[in-house]
């Protein structure tokens, strides 16, 4: 029997199997790459959805509710002209937006909302910051937020950003 023949038989069907290994490794990893994009592709739509839903959900809420939508403008602009009852639901309509606000960042932060999505929200706070009633209700710690929102909620209002965002109930848009 010759040793060396089957040495060399043996190392090459070693090297086959090798190639074989590394080929079928190799579309293993495509296909697992294409299944991610596809997840993430589907993580950011759904986001995605989330964000635009959170925007029509609040305006059919100020739409349904035009006394609120007087409550907002007016609060926003001094709280002290609300009565009490008012000023509660000014308090309670600054908690939802905070709160749902709150789950779109860290969507956001975490990269599943893509940032053009988070750009209107973010747009949104910087002008809501600038508020007096926003920093009273804020300040006072009656908005559960996550620390993380918190703390970017917190370096918008320090970095005192402009923008032309604004609420008004009556606002002008025919002319």
């Amino acid at each position: 029997m010759n040793w060396d023949a089957i040495g060399a038989i043996g190392e090459i069907v070693g090297a086959i199997a090798v190639v074989a290994t590394l080929g079928y490794l190799a579309v293993q990893t495509r296909y697992a790459r294409q299944s991610m994009d596809a997840n993430t592709k589907a993580i950011r739509s759904a986001a995605r959805i989330e964000s635009g839903r959170y925007w029509s959900e609040e305006g059919i809420q100020l739409a349904v509710s035009p006394d609120m939508a007087g409550i907002l403008a007016r609060g926003l602009e001094n709280a002290q002209d609300l009565d009490d009852e008012e000023r509660e639901r000014l308090i309670a309509w600054f908690v939802q937006h905070v709160v749902a606000t709150d789950a779109l960042y860290l969507q956001y932060a975490d990269g599943s909302l893509p940032e053009d999505a988070w750009a209107a929200h973010e747009t949104t706070l910087i002008g809501m910051v600038q508020y007096d009633a926003f920093t009273r209700i804020w300040d006072a710690g009656f908005v559960p937020a996550s620390p993380k929102f918190r703390d970017y909620l917190n370096s918008l209002r320090s970095e005192n950003r402009s923008t032309d965002w604004t609420f008004h109930a009556k606002a002008r848009i025919y002319d």
